[in-house]
């Protein structure tokens, strides 16, 4: 059931209604995160119109989700969606312009946003070590965190969450921070990934 709200957000020079649906998450995290998103994307991109057009683009793909309360965390759902779709605008972009400047041929290989599989393995070897570093943190530090990090929740909002004050966030947060520096150190393989 779709209800329209009174609420209405300013992005760009347009003025678009908020719609609710109350059974669609992505839909509801990414009108939460919709002035981030616009945002990140005029950084990006600089044109206004390109970074609207997209939104509309990511609101079109989140809408077409089948199940989407089988999506696990919203927001960075929401973020890598919006960011997928920056890239294949980015590289319709690359393309078209190495066209207009009369090489008229495309590149032969296309950067693909896979990365290679050893890359992966070695991205997926840091995240296990992080795993297990974070659960030597205390409960609420572990979960200060996550809301940070993998939420993009602010420290009011995490502090509201757990029940602590924002100053305990901000104390949560940097001893995460110190301790994952401390015991993860980013190795030279770093650079080659």
């Amino acid at each position: 059931m779709v209800l329209w709200s009174s609420s209405r957000s300013v992005v760009g020079r347009g003025v678009i209604t908020r719609i609710v649906d109350k059974k669609n998450r992505l839909l509801d995290a990414f009108l939460d995160k919709r002035d981030g998103l616009y945002a990140m994307l005029r950084v990006r991109l600089g044109e206004s119109q390109d970074a609207q057009d997209i939104l509309q683009d990511v609101w079109l793909r989140l809408s077409a989700v089948e199940s989407p309360d089988r999506v696990a965390n919203p927001s960075a759902y929401v973020y890598r969606t919006t960011s997928n779709m920056m890239l294949d605008h980015l590289r319709s972009m690359g393309r078209r312009q190495n066209h207009m400047e009369g090489s008229g041929r495309l590149p032969e290989e296309l950067p693909t946003a896979q990365p290679s599989p050893e890359a992966a393995a070695y991205h997926r070897a840091r995240l296990l070590k992080m795993r297990l570093l974070l659960n030597e943190l205390s409960p609420k530090c572990q979960k200060a965190f996550l809301l940070s990090r993998c939420e993009g929740l602010t420290y009011r909002e995490i502090g509201q969450r757990l029940g602590i004050s924002d100053n305990m966030v901000k104390k949560y947060l940097m001893k995460a921070l110190a301790y994952l520096r401390t015991h993860m150190p980013v190795s030279e393989d770093a650079d080659r990934y």
